[in-house]
């Protein structure tokens, strides 16, 4: 290593050393954080992650109640809404009560349950359960969610047990959503078939 290379080493430690006693002096001065917020930026439903996540899943379906007893089926509510677009089959043994919807006499979507008729009922104590018995009951109401991928006029309910069966019509409710819908799918005929 020669002088003139000693000399520059010496140069840039010497200017490194005093660029770290330039910075900014050290004071007791207390800074208060500041915060800025932008206001509230509407975003289209479509170019929402989240809405087309959650919109993709959704199809127009019918949410019905209805309530079972040994004389009668009784439609208790009935809604159109988004529901989703998935089926859960229930495959399991015993009573059903099975749903279905159609339009001019076609199916078009069918629900299955389980027959609520046999209840379990508990009496607990501070020491844990004390009794247990089964009861069988007559009176219960079940709720479905049926897609409706076409128009529909009719919903059909059919009881395994006791052979029911009760029809109900669900063209107004049908009609006052095509009214605000008038292009959805829901609110098309049945295709013809071929």
């Amino acid at each position: 290593m020669n002088t003139r290379s000693a000399q520059n080493l010496a140069l840039c430690t010497l200017s490194a050393l005093c660029a770290g006693c330039m910075g900014p002096a050290v004071t007791n001065e207390v800074v208060k954080p500041t915060i800025t917020t932008t206001g509230p930026k509407a975003v289209p439903a479509a170019e929402d992650p989240f809405n087309v996540a959650m919109l993709s899943n959704l199809a127009p379906g019918l949410i019905a109640v209805v309530h079972v007893t040994p004389q009668k089926i009784e439609l208790v509510q009935a809604y159109i809404m988004l529901t989703p677009t998935f089926t859960r089959a229930d495959r399991g043994r015993g009573d059903r009560i099975i749903a279905s919807l159609s339009g001019d006499g076609a199916k078009i979507s069918e629900a299955v349950v389980s027959d609520p008729t046999i209840a379990v009922e508990e009496s607990f104590s501070k020491r844990g359960a004390e009794k247990a018995r089964t009861l069988r009951t007559d009176d219960r109401s079940v709720a479905f969610s049926l897609s409706i991928p076409h128009r529909v006029d009719t919903l059909d309910i059919a009881v395994s047990a006791t052979g029911q069966t009760a029809h109900f019509d669900v063209s107004r409710l049908l009609r006052a959503y095509c009214a605000e819908a008038p292009r959805a799918a829901s609110c098309q005929a049945v295709p013809a078939s071929r």
